[in-house]
């Protein structure tokens, strides 16, 4: 290869290197929406699941092959050893009239064989369901069950969803904390500074710069926690929606992204309740109908089925193995069977199945009751964070003012170290609770959401 070459071919591996390194080092990105149907995607649940469907599908077709018809082939080859003796006894064909002189025919027992020694037997069987109540009963009922099972899947996915959520928002409170300490860490490194100057010049305390230094050695314990905390929210969140543990990902929205406008916290709040958005009532209602069909197919078991058969084959029999003649053997009908007298046992499970229904549907009340509860206080929750969020914003501000009021104080001499860490600390706490009201909101916000079935 010449240097020309060489050249080229360098340039190609270069390229080749680079866009490979960059394609590994892509993150992934998520909004919340996002992550949530990554996580019903993807998640073992999910697929656990989807096989729970696939399972119903099956079963389905395995119920339905009991009403369709059945065939099977037979081949069957008899040698024996000795053929079968059996006795005709005397008399058998003519009593015979000793009067007259007519003996018995046969005149003694015979010890007679039928048959030949070979035999090869080849025949088909066939079976077909016309009529049974309890099978098309029973078939509904499948199709009810694949409804349940796939309702019991929409649960799943809400459940998870909600697990999605309130992961996702405490990475975003994690990174919101990591950024006011970090803003707290500049401001109070600028102060020490200038405080250790002020000193240096004879003009404060030793006991100022202490006060300062140990603030900012506790900004930093707490700075270190606090991305510790990130650390393991993260994975809960991966591990929420089911993505590999060893990826690195990338939260699109803040906490502030998350937030209602007035207008939609207004809609959420005035929400009318219905109970088949939740998948839970849904899954009830699909096994309410389950029931009622347990009832009817026990009651139709009173009705009388009806089966139809054929069958046809064809028998080889010769002295000789697989010599001889062919003989076909040709049968068709129906087999009617009528219930009678079965001792009580239909109507005993009649009662219990009615028994089954009436247990259910005191569930379903309870589900009702229970979720008229949870709407009613998640609504309260949503409402009071709402107010506390404003209130904490406004103690926020007014703390930051506090604390820049007392900072001037200071630099000018009117002011003590005292009191910039008095302020410090109500600066520091206001804005840890409206980090954490800001979280509570959002949380209620998914919890009103969930009890409502919205998600």
């Amino acid at each position: 290869m010449n240097i020309s070459g060489m050249n080229n071919y360098l340039s190609h591996l270069f390229i080749w290197l680079t866009f490979s390194l960059t394609v590994s080092a892509q993150v992934d990105q998520f909004t919340l929406d996002q992550a949530i149907v990554f996580a019903r995607e993807n998640h073992n649940s999910i697929k656990s699941a989807a096989l729970d469907i696939t399972d119903a599908n099956e079963r389905i077709k395995e119920f339905l092959a009991i009403g369709l018809p059945n065939v099977n082939g037979s081949v069957k080859m008899d040698h024996f050893l000795r053929l079968p003796t059996s006795v005709i006894p005397a008399g058998s064909f003519f009593a015979g009239n000793p009067e007259q002189g007519e003996d018995p025919n046969p005149i003694e027992d015979l010890e007679v064989q039928f048959g030949v020694k070979n035999q090869l037997t080849a025949g088909l069987n066939a079976q077909v369901l016309l009529f049974d109540g309890q099978f098309f009963t029973g078939l509904r009922a499948t199709r009810f069950f694949k409804d349940l099972v796939q309702s019991q899947v929409d649960a799943t996915r809400e459940s998870l969803a909600i697990n999605v959520a309130k992961s996702y928002l405490g990475v975003l409170v994690a990174q919101r904390n990591q950024e006011m300490l970090a803003q707290n860490l500049s401001n109070l490194e600028k102060i020490l500074n200038e405080t250790r100057a002020i000193y240096e010049n004879g003009f404060a305390e030793k006991l100022d710069v202490d006060r300062l230094e140990l603030s900012h050695a506790n900004l930093k314990v707490e700075e270190e926690r606090v991305v510790n905390l990130e650390i393991v929210s993260r994975n809960v969140l991966k591990f929420s929606m089911g993505y590999p543990m060893d990826q690195d990902i990338i939260l699109l929205e803040t906490l502030e992204d998350l937030m209602l406008s007035d207008y939609d916290m207004n809609v959420l709040i005035n929400t009318p309740l219905d109970y088949t958005q939740r998948a839970e009532y849904v899954a009830l209602q699909k096994a309410d109908q389950l029931n009622e069909l347990g009832i009817r197919r026990h009651k139709v078991g009173y009705y009388p089925s009806l089966y139809g058969f054929g069958s046809y084959s064809q028998t080889l029999q010769g002295a000789k193995f697989l010599q001889g003649n062919w003989y076909p053997t040709a049968l068709i009908g129906l087999n009617l069977n009528l219930p009678i007298f079965d001792g009580g046992d239909k109507s005993a499970k009649i009662q219990r199945a009615t028994i089954v229904v009436e247990k259910h549907r005191l569930l379903m009340n309870d589900f009702e009751r229970a979720m008229n509860l949870e709407v009613a206080n998640a609504k309260i929750t949503f409402q009071n964070t709402l107010k506390s969020s404003g209130t904490t914003q406004k103690t926020v501000q007014l703390a930051e003012h506090i604390y820049e009021t007392t900072q001037i104080k200071y630099r000018e001499g009117v002011g003590s170290s005292i009191e910039v860490n008095q302020a410090e600390r109500e600066l520091y706490q206001s804005q840890t609770n409206y980090i954490n009201t800001l979280f509570d909101l959002l949380v209620a916000k998914v919890e009103l959401e969930k009890a409502l079935g919205n998600l």
